[in-house]
């Protein structure tokens, strides 16, 4: 129900942005609907907590537990708006325990359903409530609207700040980078490295003939 009412809601955004505001109050009427929807499961919950704390008392009685029979009404009759596969599971094991007329009341006449839950079931919004909600939804789109798309300029400015900076960038990466020496200066220094040697070399030479002489 929450992903059907989440749809509801992203249905009727994109609604007000085409200015359709006849669609607009449908998608609202649906929202108000599911929403009322989702209130009867949450007074479900604790009903189903009463049915499962007391499943053996329910499998070996022969008739419905007079304490039990609303919640498990209740159970049974949410079925026919939602039919999730344990809810299903159950209301076919109630009928098999308690025949299948005992089903058919519940879900063709609400025979002991809970108020609170029958009711928003079945909730149907008022022409002024669509109205209103319809307003705040409008409220809410605009205020959306007017967030995405200054994310979507932060988004544009921040990408061309990036392509701008890309040639400065390789420009510094360029700059950094050390010069490789050329060949001719890789000879060259080979060459005066050796020249070098062979001075060093002679100057000893000569040293030692000066010596020898001595």
């Amino acid at each position: 129900m929450k992903e059907k009412l989440d749809h509801a809601l992203e249905e009727a955004y994109h609604t007000f942005k085409r200015g359709d505001k006849e669609k607009l109050r449908e998608w609202t009427r649906e929202v108000i609907s599911l929403e009322e929807r989702c209130s009867a499961f949450d007074k479900l919950v604790p009903l189903v907590k009463s049915v499962q704390k007391n499943v053996k008392t329910i499998i070996k009685e022969t008739e419905v537990p007079e304490e039990l029979s609303s919640a498990i009404a209740s159970i049974v009759y949410f079925t026919c708006f939602y039919g999730m596969p344990s809810f299903q599971r159950f209301t076919a094991q109630i009928a098999f325990k308690f025949r299948d007329k005992y089903v058919e009341r519940i879900q063709q006449k609400h025979k002991g359903v809970d108020d609170g839950v029958y009711q928003s079931l079945n909730y149907k919004p008022s022409k002024d409530e669509i109205k209103d909600r319809s307003k705040d939804l409008s409220s809410l789109s605009k205020k959306r609207e007017k967030e995405e798309k200054q994310l979507l300029k932060n988004s544009g400015s921040a990408l061309v700040s990036t392509i701008t900076d890309i040639p400065s960038a390789l420009a510094n990466m360029s700059a950094k980078k050390p010069a490789k020496k050329s060949k001719s200066s890789r000879r060259s220094s080979k060459v005066q490295d050796e020249s070098d040697s062979d001075s060093d070399s002679d100057s000893d030479s000569d040293s030692n003939e000066d010596e020898e002489e001595y």
